[in-house]
């Protein structure tokens, strides 16, 4: 009985022992992880403290049509920050920046970090109201806060060159910035932080027909006037695409292009562009053929402004507009009597068509041709045979007096007792 309960005593510490060898690994894996999270917030703590900055100043103008706010910050911790993440809030309203807005104004080491030392300049497009008082507030990468209150007077575009001042605990920077229009040859020595065409620019004025040296706008980004183009930025004009074509017109019945623009008279339109096709083609000289020519009694339309040319139409019946069947000589044909004279058609007649696309022939187009001047003569009105000289026959066969008068000695219509005789005269 007494072994009994020893044996059960024991199997009573070893589950005890058991829990109590749980409980203690449990313990220390916790522990390590709160060490390791104690050294990470220990680690965050200490690079936080290593990583101050302080606000310089914050500055506000406005140039032309133009707002330029620009926050000056100063790293005064230990190490360098990256400036790639960096939040922007005015009066609690988030203000979107890029890397672009961003300039480290006196950088001597990594030109990608903040390193300590030097100064920061957030460049923004953002408008202050005048006389009042904003809360500036940046947010590092880190997550440290800046925040600091700024009372904005009347805002003014500098006109001479800008200075400002940079103090510290420890040390006084200053930095000088030049104003809009201003000779520069880098964005870091304006003001506004853009140096463009050599002079300090309210903009990057970076489009198409711009420029900030202009004479009496020197500053300012404007527009190139039109009909200039001195960076050449202007190329040339397609005026035959193949989707909106220029046509210059009809010569000899076949349609012309208009030529294109070339490079060398290629400007600007005044406005921020390049001349349109628009703009210089429908004034072009004529260019390459279209390859298209009117058809013999065919009508032609369009080739003209952007209108592509049309000649599938037909001249109707008895007309010639474009002269294409020019002059028919109907005196092959004989005209008629008058009298006892036998006349050949007119030698000259306007062709025209037959409304089918081409010209009459000369058989269908003498019909109603005039008198002409060839003639054959009997002697008396008395010996004409009318059975020859009809209308549209051949004058080849007509034109003699044998072949249109009576000369065989009879009577015919003479009167009685006269006849024929070889020259066709009543006798």
């Amino acid at each position: 009985m007494a072994f009994g309960t020893l044996i059960s005593q024991l199997m009573m510490f070893a589950v005890v022992v058991g829990i109590m060898t749980m409980i203690m690994s449990i313990f220390h894996t916790n522990l390590a992880k709160f060490q390791e999270a104690m050294h990470a917030q220990q680690k965050i703590f200490y690079k936080r403290v290593n990583t101050r900055a302080v606000f310089i100043n914050t500055t506000f103008a406005e140039w032309g049509n133009r707002s330029h706010t620009s926050i000056y910050l100063l790293n005064t911790g230990n190490t360098p920050q990256k400036i790639d993440c960096i939040e922007v809030y005015f009066n609690r309203t988030y203000i979107p920046i890029t890397r672009d807005n961003i300039t480290i104004l006196n950088n001597t080491h990594n030109p990608y970090l903040w390193d300590p030392g030097e100064t920061l300049r957030i460049h923004l497009n953002y408008t202050i109201v005048e006389n009042t008082t904003q809360e500036v507030k940046v947010v590092l990468c880190n997550g440290v806060q800046l925040v600091r209150e700024y009372r904005f007077g009347e805002a003014k575009a500098p006109t001479t060159t800008t200075t400002t001042t940079l103090t510290t605990t420890s040390s006084t920077t200053t930095t000088t910035f030049l104003g809009q229009g201003e000779p520069c040859s880098d964005n870091s020595e304006c003001a506004s932080n853009y140096c463009v065409d050599g002079v300090c620019c309210d903009t990057a004025c970076d489009g198409i027909c711009e420029a900030c040296n202009l004479s009496g706008w020197e500053g300012t980004c404007t527009y190139i006037p039109a009909g200039q183009d001195p960076d050449d930025e202007c190329n040339g004009v397609d005026c035959n695409p193949g989707t909106t074509n220029y046509y210059y017109g009809w010569i000899s019945d076949t349609c012309y292009y208009r030529a294109d623009e070339p490079a060398a008279t290629h400007y600007c339109n005044g406005a921020g562009a390049c001349e349109s096709a628009e703009d210089v083609c429908p004034d072009n000289p004529a260019g390459d053929s279209t390859g298209v020519t009117r058809p013999v009694c065919h009508t032609r339309t369009g080739c003209e402004g952007t209108t592509p040319p049309d000649v599938s139409g037909l001249v109707p019946d008895e007309e010639d507009p474009y002269n294409d069947c020019g002059n028919v000589d109907c005196s092959i044909y004989t005209w008629g009597w008058s009298g006892k004279v036998c006349y050949a058609k007119s030698s000259v007649h306007d062709g025209v068509c037959d409304g089918a696309g081409a010209c009459k022939s000369a058989s269908e187009d003498c019909q109603n041709a005039d008198v002409g001047t060839l003639t054959t003569e009997c002697g008396n009105v008395g010996c004409r045979d009318d059975a020859q000289c009809q209308d549209m026959e051949l004058w080849s066969e007509n034109d003699e007096v044998s072949e249109v008068c009576f000369t065989d000695g009879l009577q015919h219509n003479c009167p009685y007792p006269l006849t024929c005789d070889a020259s066709g005269d009543c006798t």
